[in-house]
C-alpha cells in the first residue's frame, strides 16, 4: 500500500539527492542543455523532480536528471521534489526495481502516444503502483478531472476510439455520444459526422440529445426546474449508494474503485448542472430574438437562406418563453 504522494512538492537540498549511475546520459544534446540551463538560470526549477526515499535518509532521483544538472550549473542549492513512497518494507533489489519501473513510466508518458495509448499506459502504472486517480494526477503534475475525463475514451466503441486518435475528432467532442451504446455511438457518428467537425463539443452535445434523445430532452428544456430535481435526485441515490458501499469496503483497490467513481458522478453532476444554467438562459434570450426575427421579413428572408437549420429551434424556443 503507498502513501499519496504532495499534491505541492518541497524544496530539498541537492545534496540530498542521488543520480543513479545507470541514470547518468552517455549523450548529451547540447543545444537542449544550454536553453533548459538558461530557463532555469531566468526562472529555477519550474517542474519538480521525481524521487523515491533510499532509506539513508535522504532520495534517488527518479525522474529529472537534466535539470539537476541545471540547478547545479547555476548554483541552485535546493530543488523541488515530488515524493513517490514505494510499499512498506520494499529495500534493495526492489527498491531498484520499483524505481526503474517508475522511470521507465515516466519516460513511456513523454513519447508521442494517442489518447487511447495513454490512457493504457496510465492505467497499467495504476495498478503497478496502486495509485488512484487523485495520487497518480499529483505523479504527473495534472488535474485528477483530467484522468478522469480521459479514462471516458474506453466507453467508445472502436471506430470512435480510432477518430480520436487520428485527430478527426477530440476527446470534448466524443462525449456527445456518452450514455449510448457502441452501435449507436457508431451510428450517431456517422450520421453527424460534419457536425462533430463544424461545432463546439457543447453544442454538439445539445445537437446528440436532441436528435436522438427526444423523450428526454424537451422535457428539460420546457421544465428545467424539473429536470434539476431529477438530477440531484439521482447524486443522492448514488451518496445513499456510496453510503451503503463504504462499510464492506476490505481492500484498497475496492476503496479506489469507490472513489473513482465519486469523482467520476461529480464531474457528470457538474457538467449536467451547466447544462441546465445554459438551457435557462437560451430559453431567456432566444424567445425575444425570434420575435424580433419574425417581425422583421429582411431579416427572416436572411436568417431562413443563411441559417435555415436553426429556425425549427428558434419557434421552438420562442414558445417556451
Amino acid at each position: 500500500m503507498t502513501t499519496a504522494p504532495k499534491q505541492k512538492w518541497r524544496e530539498v537540498a541537492i545534496s540530498l539527492i542521488d543520480v543513479p549511475k545507470e541514470y547518468v546520459r552517455k549523450q548529451p544534446n547540447e543545444d537542449a542543455d544550454k536553453s533548459l540551463s538558461a530557463s532555469v538560470k531566468l526562472s529555477g526549477i519550474i517542474q519538480p523532480l521525481a524521487v523515491v526515499p533510499n532509506g539513508k535518509g535522504g532520495f534517488d532521483l527518479v525522474d529529472g536528471t537534466r535539470r539537476m544538472v541545471a540547478a547545479e550549473e547555476n548554483g541552485l542549492g535546493t530543488v523541488p521534489i515530488i515524493v513517490n513512497h514505494p510499499p512498506k518494507g520494499t529495500t534493495g533489489k526492489a527498491l531498484k526495481a520499483y524505481r526503474d519501473r517508475l522511470r521507465q513510466f515516466l519516460n513511456t508518458k513523454r513519447q508521442d502516444l494517442t489518447p487511447s495509448q495513454w490512457v493504457e499506459v496510465v492505467a497499467e502504472a495504476q495498478r503497478m503502483f496502486k495509485l488512484n486517480n487523485k495520487e497518480m494526477a499529483a505523479l504527473l503534475q495534472v488535474d485528477p478531472a483530467t484522468i478522469t475525463n480521459r479514462n471516458r475514451i474506453k466507453n467508445y466503441a472502436a471506430p470512435i476510439v480510432a477518430a480520436i486518435d487520428r485527430g478527426d475528432i477530440t476527446l470534448h467532442h466524443a462525449q456527445a455520444l456518452d450514455g449510448l451504446k457502441p452501435g449507436a455511438q457508431v451510428k450517431v457518428f456517422e450520421k453527424m459526422r460534419n457536425d462533430f467537425v463544424r461545432v463546439s463539443g457543447r453544442v454538439l452535445k445539445g445537437l446528440v440529445r436532441e436528435q436522438f434523445n427526444p423523450k428526454y430532452y424537451p422535457r428539460m428544456w420546457a421544465d428545467p426546474e424539473k429536470s434539476t430535481k431529477r438530477i440531484r435526485g439521482s447524486k443522492a441515490k448514488r451518496e445513499r449508494l456510496i453510503e451503503a458501499r463504504a462499510p464492506s469496503l476490505k481492500t484498497r483497490a475496492e476503496l479506489d474503485r469507490l472513489l473513482n467513481d465519486v469523482e467520476m458522478w461529480q464531474t457528470e453532476f457538474e457538467e449536467n448542472r451547466k447544462e441546465i444554467e445554459r438551457a435557462n438562459l437560451l430559453i431567456r434570450l432566444v424567445g425575444p430574438i425570434h420575435r424580433a426575427v419574425s417581425n422583421d421579413e429582411t431579416l427572416l428572408d436572411y436568417v431562413a437562406k443563411k441559417w435555415p437549420m436553426h429556425l425549427p429551434a428558434l419557434e421552438r424556443f420562442s414558445e417556451l418563453v
